[in-house]
Parts: structure tokens; sequence; C-alpha cells
């Protein structure tokens, strides 16, 4: 049920993005405030609007992914210093417990994280030419993948990541924009990793043998059993 209940809240969040692009923010906290009556993760994106409209710099950001990238490194050593912190805290306790600490410390960088690296600095090399809504929508990826690795020692809390990686469904068609040139190494690309993602992230049994998250993935070129 929290799937469908956080797969709500998502779905809200993503539509107020709009009002936010236009800097309408209390419109866009609203809509936070009631997508958070599904889920209360979704209070966690308030504070990034008062950061999405601010001008960083390409050498800021890339300061930011490296500091980020030594956080994800050394994950196995804050996991302990983070669970004795997290379960003293009553209202973060109850999410320590979806998943269990040995099995956190089975995380690490992923094909899916290198991935990300390779959509994030193809957009690197193209930030001068990122204008309006190409570069909201950046900045969201962005905040994404740093999320993605400072978050790497819970991952209970990266579905708090989830709020801002919706914004992959339009940001891998503009790689056609402004990379026309190899429009066909950049299909297959794009075809690559949304069928990975969707065979790998749907269908895995993890180390621990847990399949209460999985959703069984088809296609119509699928087998049944």
């Amino acid at each position: 049920m929290h799937i469908f209940r956080q797969g709500l809240s998502i779905a809200l969040i993503l539509w107020g993005y709009k009002f936010l692009y236009e800097q309408n923010k209390i419109k866009f906290a609203i809509i936070v405030i009631i997508a958070s009556l599904f889920h209360l993760s979704a209070l966690f994106v308030l504070p990034f609007t008062f950061l999405i409209h601010k001008e960083i710099s390409i050498k800021i950001q890339i300061i930011i992914f490296i500091l980020a990238l030594i956080i994800g490194y050394n994950a196995k050593e804050l996991v302990s210093i983070y669970y004795s912190i997290v379960t003293n805290i009553p209202l973060l306790n109850k999410y320590t417990k979806f998943y269990r600490q040995e099995e956190v410390v089975s995380y690490q960088f992923s094909l899916g994280m290198l991935v990300d690296f390779i959509i994030l600095f193809l957009f690197m090399r193209k930030y001068k030419f990122l204008k309006g809504k190409d570069l909201f929508i950046y900045k969201i990826f962005y905040i994404s993948v740093i999320l993605s690795l400072v978050l790497m020692i819970e991952p209970t809390s990266l579905r708090l990541n989830y709020y801002f990686r919706t914004v992959l469904i339009v940001l891998l068609p503009l790689l056609y924009k402004y990379y026309n040139k190899g429009s066909i190494l950049i299909f297959i690309f794009i075809l690559s990793i949304s069928l990975g993602y969707l065979y790998k992230t749907f269908n895995s049994i993890s180390e621990y043998g847990r399949t209460d998250r999985n959703l069984f993935y088809k296609t119509i070129i699928t087998k049944d059993d």
C-alpha cells in the first residue's frame, strides 16, 4: 500500500514542478502539502524550493558532486553512525525497520549510478546552452544524482529521491536536442538504459531473498512461464 501512496504523492509533485518553474512557490507548497497527505516524505521536497532557481557555476557543481561521491564511497563506515542517531528519533525510527542494517551495507555503486553520471556529464558539457525549462529540469536531475550518493548510507532514504528522478521522463529525450549529430547512438543509449532499468529493478530479488518490494515487469515480447 505504501508504494501506491508514495506513487500518488510523486505524481502530484511532478505536476507541481510546473508552478515551481513559474516561481509560484505558494502554489507549489500547497501541492507539496497535499502530496504529504498521501505520503509524508513529500515534505522533503520543500527545502529545495528555495534552491532550484539559484545559479550555481559548473565548477561548484563538480565540487559538490565530488564531495557527494566521497560520502557515497564511505557509506559503509557511515551506516553505523547513521543508525545510532536515527533509531533514537521516533519520527524516523519506523523507517529503519523497512531495511535491516546488514542489508543496508550491501548497497554499493551500481551500473544505474554510472548511467546517471554519464547523463549528468553529457548535460554538463552543454550547460552553457541550457535555458528555461531545459535548465530547470537539469537542476532537478542534478539534485537527484547528488542525493543518490549522499543517501547511500540508508536505502530507505533513497525513496526520497523518487521525487526528483521523475524528470528523467523528459530529460532523456533532451539528449536528442543537444546531441542531434549522434541521434542514433543517443536513441540506442536511451533504449538500453530504459529496458535495462525496467528488467533489473522490477524483476530482481535481493541478496536477502526479499521479493515483497518487486513488481514483476513484462513486455509484449516476454513469454509467460
